[in-house]
């Protein structure tokens, strides 16, 4: 499995703390192809690679960018997430691995989300057993089941769900009519083996979790040992 990650040259900064705390709570082994606009201006760790599609464009262009770096792959499956979700404890690797042996044993599975997204949505239902992990299904019809939460992704679905010239919320929500068209169905678990905070909000860094708060906050001294080696940016806060 391949983690991917799509930064910008507004948010590359976020890169830093990503990989100390990935490392920390989940691996230094699983492969992280991170895609972007300008060359770093610092090392990430080995088992991360850097590839550019581009100049940094507006928002609008997200997907566009998106769609280039998928396009670059050729891994089956993969796991999508941002440069700001940043692990706050650690990875249930076990569950992560049968979460994506069942998607390599049922095709239609287009989707399993890694987190609790799918828990909180709108008309879940119990839909399958393995080990400890309850999986569930929320109602097709239910919105943001084309969500950007970290999720493992069937990548041909992915593709076939994008369209260019989008903003990660425009694509979260036209994305929805698109994955129902092609049959994919979306997965999740009631125990969620991955937890993060989303670090930015609204433009500024969030450690207490914000909207998320209180079961996703991050760990004190993880902010304490992130604002010591300065990788926030003033203007984050």
């Amino acid at each position: 499995m391949r983690v991917i990650i799509y930064s910008s040259d507004k948010t590359s900064w976020s890169l830093r703390p990503f990989a100390w705390l990935f490392h920390r709570y989940w691996s230094e082994e699983i492969p992280v192809s991170v895609f972007g606009n300008s060359p770093l201006p610092f090392a990430l760790p080995d088992n991360f690679t850097f590839t550019s599609v581009g100049q940094f464009q507006p928002v609008e262009e997200w997907t566009t960018d998106l769609i280039a770096a998928l396009h670059s792959i050729k891994d089956s499956i993969i796991c999508l997430m941002m440069d700001d979700y940043w692990l706050n404890r650690q990875v249930d690797e076990q569950a992560v691995t049968w979460c994506q042996n069942y998607m390599h044993c049922f095709p239609e599975v287009a989707r399993f989300d890694l987190c609790t997204d799918r828990l909180y949505s709108p008309g879940i239902v119990d839909y399958d057993k393995v080990s400890y992990l309850d999986i569930i299904r929320g109602d097709p019809e239910a919105p943001y089941h084309f969500s950007y939460q970290a999720s493992l992704w069937r990548r041909e679905y992915l593709l076939r769900c994008i369209v260019p010239h989008q903003s990660p919320w425009d694509s979260e929500m036209s994305g929805d009519q698109r994955l129902r068209a092609t049959g994919g169905i979306v997965l999740g678990t009631r125990q969620g083996p991955m937890r993060y905070t989303i670090a930015v909000q609204r433009g500024k860094f969030t450690p207490d979790g914000g909207y998320q708060t209180p079961t996703n906050a991050m760990q004190p001294r993880d902010v304490d040992y992130i604002r010591s080696q300065n990788w926030i940016p003033a203007e984050y806060g």
